[in-house]
């Protein structure tokens, strides 16, 4: 059993514009540099790699050059994931085609460039990992981490807590994977600088023990620091980051050796229904009611979340009047969700952003799903919050209860595995 890693800065030039948020974002200062991590792992003959990127999703821009580049190198799997920052840059995703065309304002215009020098440090940092191949010995831990994420559209909901982790070491270096569910969105639509958030500052305190800090971002599609945080500015990200590695340290405390006895992999194909539009009349009338709501929550002095998830209502409207503009003539969406085992922990990856509510039931100390891998999807709901008119909901491509689908298919396949 052999480890390889490396480190790339994929920092865009600037001047950029930053995505994630319904805003125009122009961006001329770095706060702190964006990274792609890469790490293999060679089994029986076989490897497999994971890259890691400080960007807000991939999809086949920049997964597919990537991918040939790996199979050129005998690299029988490969997994892009993101963190998904929203203080990384936009143009990096496909909004030429397809649903996310609906989302150019959040995105941003495909930047081709970017994309190619994106594309061009993951290969580079590929073939490094490669080279950097040695014998590791690798300790795994599990906990729970209170105090930064909760569900961000009612606090009645359960929240996702657990924090997975697995240190990997050789005679030169130390790394560290954590997978926690939270979105980095403690930087809000008023940052204008590059950043990773809090993932990238939990990086950077660890380095005195670690090469690097590979932030797998979990089940988060419904959850954030809506309701713990105390501001949205980088004090908050500070301090975010310390109460993860607070936990860290007192997981890695207690950790013991272990080893890689077995891995299996298999790539689940997945179809789901797409959404029907409803009318541009019935949508911008849902808008007004939303408006009028924030509008009167405003003249209230209402502040804070509860103001917050008023306008997240709007959000939702107008995400959805994008959705109706741009609504692709598709019956469903086909994709794959690759699903490893090692020994008796099952990794699930999915291509957008799935609700803790929908996963929660599956998780557990020996199941781990990470977001935001090799495709980009967007949301991938629950009932409730299309029964809501959520934004989660209104951004999504696919029809009523196809998550569910989904979660079902998933759970088989668990449940075949064991």
């Amino acid at each position: 059993m052999r480890f390889g890693f490396a480190k790339r800065m994929i920092t865009p030039p600037l001047p950029c514009t930053l995505a994630g948020f319904d805003a125009y974002r122009p961006c001329s200062k770095v706060h702190d540099d964006l990274y792609a991590k890469v790490m293999i792992l060679e089994f029986l003959d076989k490897k497999y790699c994971l890259v890691n990127c400080d960007l807000l999703a991939i999809d086949n821009l920049i997964y597919e050059p990537c991918f040939s580049f790996a199979c050129g190198l005998n690299i029988s799997s490969l997994i892009i994931c993101a963190t998904h920052t929203h203080s990384g840059p936009g143009g990096i995703l496909d909004t030429d085609n397809g649903f996310l065309k609906g989302g150019k304002d959040l995105l941003g215009n495909t930047d081709h460039q970017l994309i190619a020098y994106i594309v061009e440090q993951i290969n580079q940092g590929i073939q490094e990992a490669l080279d950097d191949l040695q014998v590791s010995i690798v300790k795994v831990g599990f906990g729970k981490c209170e105090g930064v994420g909760k569900n961000r559209n009612s606090l009645k909901f359960a929240g996702n807590d657990d924090l997975w982790l697995c240190e990997i070491s050789n005679k030169h270096k130390k790394v560290l994977l954590v997978n926690f569910a939270c979105h980095p969105t403690i930087l809000n639509d008023k940052n204008l600088e590059i950043s990773a958030d809090f993932p990238g500052r939990l990086d950077e305190l660890m380095q005195d023990k670690y090469m690097m800090t590979i932030f797998l971002n979990g089940s988060c599609g419904d959850i954030s620091t809506r309701f713990t945080r105390k501001e949205n500015g980088f004090k908050e990200v500070d301090n975010k980051a310390y109460i993860l590695k607070a936990k860290i340290d007192s997981i890695l405390s207690k950790i013991e050796e272990g080893g890689i006895d077995s891995l299996e992999s298999k790539n689940v194909e997945i179809c789901l229904k797409a959404k029907k539009a409803i009318s541009i009349e019935e949508a911008q009338d849902k808008l007004k009611e939303a408006k009028k709501r924030l509008e009167k929550a405003i003249k209230d002095n209402i502040t804070g979340s509860k103001l917050r998830l008023l306008e997240n209502d709007v959000e939702g409207c107008n995400a959805n009047i994008r959705f109706i503009k741009n609504c692709p003539l598709v019956d469903n969406y086909k994709f794959n969700i690759p699903m490893f085992k090692l020994n008796e922990d099952i990794f699930i990856f999915i291509p957008g952003e799935l609700f803790s509510q929908l996963s929660n039931p599956l998780q557990t100390e020996h199941v781990h799903f990470i977001g935001y891998a090799n495709n980009y999807y967007m949301y991938f709901a629950d009932k409730y919050a299309y029964e809501h008119y959520g934004y989660e909901a209104m951004s999504s491509p696919f029809a009523y209860g196809e998550s569910e689908k989904m979660m079902k298919i998933i759970k088989e396949e668990i449940d075949n595995w064991r």
